[in-house]
């Protein structure tokens, strides 16, 4: 959990990513917590030289960012993502937020990003109140047979407490 100060409130953020999410009589649940998606080709093409070209689809992942402090506060929340491919973070979401205090609860924002999981690597998720750095959360995309999936199962074989 990261906090940062708007206006005179500390403002205490968190993150996390899952694969769904339900909310029933305002209590959320979270399905399946985690930091790392593997996928599996859509398809197959051919490149013009022949070889194998493995298709990737989008990939639909619920993050769940959390706001809380002790005093009321009021900020702009943003949020900014890189892919592996653009490492350069670009603007993705921005509204301005109102929290009540502690004994209001917090303010929980429950959002669906569709991932375009044809490069395989880290996605960076930062969070900005009042374009101030709170947190920055990663998210891995890895691509099942690939050699980095390969090295994660291996690694797994050999330091089963590890995984």
């Amino acid at each position: 959990m990261s906090e940062i100060e708007s206006g005179k409130s500390q403002v205490h953020v968190s993150v996390f990513f899952c694969q769904d999410v339900i909310r029933e009589n305002g209590i959320l649940t979270a399905i399946r917590i985690s930091d790392a998606f593997i996928t599996d080709p859509a398809g197959v093409d051919r490149s013009e030289d022949g070889s194998e070209v493995k298709l990737y689809g989008s990939l639909k992942v619920r993050g769940v960012f959390i706001f809380r402090s002790e005093k009321p506060a009021s900020f702009t929340l943003t949020l900014k993502g890189t892919t592996p491919s653009n490492p350069t973070p670009t603007e993705r979401f921005s509204t301005p937020v109102s929290l009540l205090g502690s004994d209001a609860g917090p303010h929980v924002l429950n959002m669906t990003a569709n991932l375009e999981a044809d490069v395989e690597g880290t996605f960076w998720f930062e969070v900005y109140i009042d374009d101030q750095l709170a947190t920055k959360v990663p998210l891995y995309v890895i691509h099942r047979n690939s050699d980095f999936y390969q090295r994660l199962e291996n690694r797994k074989r050999m330091h089963p407490l590890a995984s």
